[in-house]
């Protein structure tokens, strides 16, 4: 029977609350591993989502008038959302449970990634109804993508605690991976085929 170290045992502040039957499990038939994997993965997804359209966007609201200032509100919208969310809703959010914190919110967030592309068919004589939708969509694909970032992160440190140093490593790796081949990976499918193909790809990957 294995016995667990204390090295392995759960964080006891964290509000996880993951049995040691179900991390022995974990443990004893490989699949921790595949977890620790997948959720790393998973961390590639908020920095990609953030600076996917940092290239192109500037460049396709150009023609419907946008100042740089309100381009700018709108691409700082993930980073406000996260400092937010990060402030009040730390505590209230580890006790929504596994399917609310990872899986709602991450299918939000990517559904609104996927309809963000389907703004331009908005017609440009109508801007104010597509400020506000560009705002409102950007709004609820951030604060989708950034609960669920920060839920798998404290899931990732409480399955494998013995390894914090690394997987937090890892995960700052997997995140700035995001956010360097996003934009790149934007605005060349911007400029080979249209403006929602960027979101409706990135959408449906994540999904």
């Amino acid at each position: 029977i294995y016995n667990m170290s204390d090295e392995d045992a759960p964080i006891k502040s964290s509000p996880m609350n993951i049995s040691r039957s179900y991390k022995n499990g974990l443990q004893n038939g490989g699949r921790l591993y595949i977890l620790v994997a997948m959720l790393l993965l998973y961390q590639i997804i908020p920095g990609w989502c953030q600076s996917l359209l940092d290239t192109f966007f500037p460049i396709a609201v150009e023609e419907r008038g946008w100042s740089k200032t309100l381009i700018g509100a709108l691409l700082s919208t993930f980073s406000m959302s996260r400092l937010i969310i990060y402030i009040t809703c730390t505590h209230s959010i580890n006790n929504w449970g596994t399917r609310i914190s990872l899986g709602l919110f991450g299918i939000i967030g990517a559904v609104s990634q996927l309809a963000f592309g389907f703004v331009e068919y908005i017609p440009k004589s109508n801007g104010l109804l597509y400020i506000l939708a560009c705002f409102s969509l950007r709004l609820i694909e951030a604060v989708g993508l950034n609960i669920s970032f920060m839920y798998s992160y404290s899931l990732l440190i409480e399955l494998w605690p013995q390894q914090r140093t690394l997987l937090t490593s890892l995960a700052v790796v997997c995140g700035s991976f995001g956010f360097m081949v996003a934009p790149v990976f934007g605005s060349t499918i911007f400029a080979a085929l249209a403006f929602e193909f960027p979101f409706v790809i990135s959408g449906l990957m994540f999904l």
